[in-house]
């Protein structure tokens, strides 16, 4: 729908059935469509009045509106007896007051609907930005914690989506930071199902000598001369050497240069020490041979990789690193020692092996406190993974503290919004629901069925149809049925009065309502096809009643009518085959762009489609503008007229030429007409007799022809005067022609009956 045209409280309508394949159309408050028999007219009524498919308008609440079709099946439903017809109750003429106090009732409600409407809207705006804002709050979480829940998965139990996820970490108690390592070593004992406990570590017990030898110098204190001479040349050393590898025997030689020795030598070697010396190198080498069996304890403490079992999260790299570093120095340390022995006089230190020892033995302390925590949590699995999951649990929430703060913030923010707005919105609901009731209240004492019934037998009467009317049913308050003028229950209606009855009774359905405390207001009309089997006279009424309920409608959007009609008509949908009924209910609103839409309704391949008939005007390319679907029912205006047979036929046919061309084309109305035709030549239809009597017959005719006019421009009126007897057909065609010529439009008259074409103006020519 082009941009610049208004649309109705029902915005859209997507029908998809029958011959339709989802065909959208956008509607405006008139709606005018028309489609030959079969094209899809009637599945459009029934889409409409089912609701499917509907688009409403945002700025109403379809609860408030009541659509209302006329089809055959409303038909069907209301008078497949004749017996009983629920009366419709509207409001007596009297009530004047009660109509200004319920405008304003209504007013009131209406504000009120409005501020709920308002307030439910802004209630579902934040209630969407709360679910965007939760949504992304779940996706932040998720996102933030993926490496913990990776790395411990068997915590995240029943809370694998982010949903659950999310909502578990908002609950979570005491958030509080983790180590993670031990957390890993937990999470490895307690949900390992193949897990096992391990044996302690055993401590490094080496107890090393002291070692105050390895500083001393260990030297001889004999005072012989040979020993004097051995101290003076450092030799001592020496010669201990050579006299542990001298022979026992005197007169062997010398183990170093091989001479004889003198004899007693032996003796002088052997008092060369004295007996301090040799107890000092005997506590060397008990020293000694202490020290190397201590060291070789080194070897019997194991290194990681040859211990049975130790768990597999224990790190031992710096425990092994130690225990090579003790071996080391007792290795060292042993070596040094050997070297002391071969020279005891040397001054030596040993490396220092206790603090080693202490580093090893606390390593191998807090291994085996891990060992023993993991022993524990083995043996009491179960209770150990609640731990775990717990604390795992207390990390993520500590972990994503600030996403939760923020998340709350807002969400209280929004939460608070929302239930404020819906307060709002229901305590205007409340309010409505008190008008309601004071508008039921209202109605409830002012209603009046006669009226309606009374109308309704008027408009039969004008129209025609004489043989029946409606009455009310006896000991049956507030309903109806249709008699014969015998008083008998009227039967074997045709279907063109049965169809005339209906669409009457439908008219002022839509002005009240069936329920004595309904508010009559707030109707989408919905008028599928209403005049089928009915003759011209017929189609003539429903269509001045149809173009009624248009101008009610109009109301809506462009006050130019009679505000009195009121506005409770607040979209209407037409549909007809009938080229003629078509341009009767829809030529008047051509020109009203922006509210009124034409539609055509096409089948193809058994496939119906919809076209809005819109097109750039020719005076004005750059603007578009209205066409009808519908075109040259002028002309069949006049062919009817020239076959018409019957007086009141006749009547309205003249009525709707002198309509259509006078008023639609030459732009007169009807004060012009009346002025021209019945003041200026008002002796062309008075004729007198022999006696001097003035015959007004063709007086009278004019009148009711012109009042009939005016009748059906400003609605019924139970005081209008209509012709109610039959006429001379000739007489009305005399007085028609003369009609046309008095207006100086008697070419025009003959052109258009078929007597001559000459000299045919333009307007003219498009007129046919």
């Amino acid at each position: 729908m082009p941009l610049d045209k208004m649309r109705g409280p029902i915005r859209q309508i997507t029908v998809n059935s029958a011959t339709f394949q989802d065909c959208t159309v956008d509607l405006s408050y008139l709606n005018f469509f028309f489609g030959r028999n079969g094209a899809g007219k009637s599945t459009i009524a029934r889409t409409l009045g089912a609701g499917h498919g509907l688009t409403w308008d945002t700025n109403v609440d379809a609860d408030n509106y009541s659509v209302m079709v006329y089809d055959r099946g409303f038909v069907d439903e209301n008078f497949s007896t004749y017996g009983s017809l629920n009366g419709v109750f509207t409001l007596g003429k009297t009530n004047i007051e009660a109509e200004k106090e319920l405008t304003t009732l209504r007013q009131d409600r209406d504000e009120h609907a409005r501020e709920a409407r308002n307030h439910e809207d802004d209630a579902s705006a934040k209630q969407a930005q709360l679910e965007q804002l939760t949504a992304d709050f779940h996706d932040e979480c998720w996102d933030k914690s993926k490496d913990i829940r990776d790395q411990f998965p068997e915590t995240q139990h029943g809370r694998k989506r982010k949903q659950t996820f999310a909502e578990a970490v908002l609950t979570t108690a005491d958030p509080k930071e983790h180590d993670l390592n031990e957390l890993e070593t937990l999470y490895n004992a307690a949900f390992d199902k193949q897990a096992m406990t391990y044996p302690l570590i055993g401590l490094v017990d080496i107890q090393l000598p002291d070692d105050h030898l390895m500083g001393a110098a260990i030297v001889n204190t004999a005072n012989t001369d040979f020993a004097r001479f051995i101290d003076n040349i450092n030799a001592a050393d020496w010669v201990r050497h050579g006299h542990a590898t001298f022979p026992s025997n005197d007169g062997d030689p010398c183990p170093f240069c091989q001479q004889e020795l003198p004899e007693g030598f032996t003796t002088t070697l052997v008092e060369c020490f004295d007996d301090a010396y040799e107890q000092s190198l005997a506590d060397l080498q008990t020293f000694a041979d202490t020290y190397k069996a201590a060291a070789r304890l080194a070897w019997n403490v194991p290194l990681s990789t040859t211990m049975a079992a130790i768990p597999p999260q224990l790190e031992t790299k710096e425990y092994d690193t130690y225990v090579e570093l003790l071996r080391a120095k007792l290795q060292a340390n042993v070596e040094t020692i050997e070297r002391k022995l071969s020279n005891p006089s040397s001054q030596l230190q040993l490396d220092v092996v206790t603090n080693v020892i202490g580093e090893l033995n606390q390593l191998i302390t807090d291994a085996n406190q891990a060992i023993k925590a993991h022993n524990e949590v083995v043996a009491n699995q179960k209770q150990q993974r609640t731990i775990c999951t717990n604390r795992v649990w207390q990390h993520l929430a500590k972990h994503l503290a600030q996403t939760i703060t923020n998340y709350r913030a807002t969400s209280k923010k929004l939460t608070d919004e929302i239930n404020t707005a819906t307060a709002t919105a229901q305590s205007a609901r409340t309010s409505i629901k008190n008008l309601d009731s004071q508008i039921q209240q209202l109605l409830g004492s002012v209603v009046d069925t006669s009226a309606v019934k009374e109308q309704i037998n008027t408009v039969l009467r004008e129209s025609g149809f004489q043989g029946f009317y409606l009455d009310d049913v006896p000991d049956k308050e507030n309903t109806y049925r249709v008699v014969r003028l015998d008083g008998t229950t009227a039967e074997n209606l045709s279907e063109g009065e049965r169809n005339f009855i209906a669409f009457l009774y439908f008219y002022f359905l839509i002005q009240g309502s069936l329920d004595q405390t309904e508010d009559p207001r707030n109707k989408i009309v919905v008028i599928d096809d209403p005049v089928s089997s009915m003759d011209s006279g017929a189609m003539f009424i429903v269509a001045a009643h149809i173009r009624e309920l248009v101008k009610i409608c109009q109301n809506n959007v462009d006050y130019r009518h009679d505000t009195g009609r009121g506005n409770h008509v607040k979209q209407i949908i037409i549909l007809s085959h009938n080229p003629y009924f078509y341009r009767e209910v829809s030529y008047a609103n051509l020109s009203d762009y922006r509210y009124a839409s034409y539609y055509l309704i096409k089948k193809n391949d058994n496939v119906s489609n919809v076209t809005l008939c819109v097109r750039d005007r020719q005076d004005a390319p750059s603007q578009i503008e209205n066409y009808s679907p519908v075109l040259n029912s002028y002309a069949a205006l006049w062919h009817e007229y020239k076959e018409a047979t019957t007086s009141i036929t006749l009547l309205n046919v003249t009525r709707r030429i002198l309509e259509h061309y006078f008023l639609q084309l030459c732009g007169y109305d009807n004060a012009d007409l009346t002025t021209t035709l019945l003041k200026n030549n008002r002796e062309k239809f008075i004729h007198t007799d022999a006696q001097g009597q003035e015959d007004l017959a063709d007086y009278h005719l004019v009148t009711s022809m012109l009042t009939y006019i005016r009748h059906h421009s400003s609605g019924l009126e139970d005081d209008t005067y209509l012709i109610a007897e039959d006429h001379d057909p000739n007489q009305l065609r005399r007085i028609f022609q003369l009609i046309f010529t008095l207006m100086g439009q008697e070419q025009h008259y003959k052109m258009m009956n078929g007597q001559h074409a000459d000299d045919i103006t333009p307007a003219e020519a498009r007129s046919r």
